[in-house]
């Protein structure tokens, strides 16, 4: 009776092991993702009136939650010396220093294209000279657009939600860079 007993305790620890082995959230570490892309600034070049483009370098290191299925449910980066620079008029301007932020990204549907997301950024979002500090936090909701080579999902269509911290005005960012890269 004794080992019937164990070993209908071993069955049933084994049959929890492994429910909880599936249930449990796997982790994904992928360090030194280049971070870097090129744009067209929209917004720097109405305010300048000639074309301004910008350029972003550095590398991110990103954290993926899996759930038991696999499926990505939610997502860290950090992205810890990444510069801007904008160029423009035959000149440049890079923010002193580089941007630190961290971004936090919520899949409550998973990861899959057309799937919502929340994102929520944290840190410094840039220095101009002469005004102060951009940072803080925003709160964005977005879509899953496509996934990067190495399993990142791409969010798109990012909607302002919420935010808070030191704040500038986008007219006042603008006249100082248009400054710097109107400068002769």
């Amino acid at each position: 009776m004794r080992q019937l007993g164990a070993v209908l305790a071993l069955a049933v620890i084994a049959l929890m092991t492994t429910a909880t082995a599936s249930s449990a959230q796997r982790v994904v570490h992928i360090k030194g993702v280049d971070a870097g892309f090129s744009f067209d600034n929209d917004f720097f070049s109405e305010a300048c009136g000639f074309e301004v483009t910008g350029n972003v370098s550095g590398t991110a290191n990103v954290t993926l939650f899996l759930e038991g299925s696999g499926s990505i449910i939610r997502e860290t980066d950090t992205v810890p010396a990444t510069r801007v620079t904008f160029t423009g008029n035959g000149n440049s301007f890079s923010f002193p220093g580089a941007f630190f932020m961290t971004f936090k990204t919520v899949y409550p549907e998973g990861a899959t294209i057309g799937a919502p997301a929340t994102v929520t950024v944290t840190g410094l979002f840039g220095h101009v000279k002469g005004l102060g500090a951009d940072a803080g936090q925003d709160v964005l909701m977005a879509t899953v657009v496509d996934s990067s080579p190495e399993g990142i999902p791409i969010v798109d269509n990012l909607e302002l939600v919420l935010s808070h911290g030191n704040r500038e005005s986008g007219e006042a960012v603008a006249q100082a860079v248009c400054a710097v890269l109107g400068a002769p």
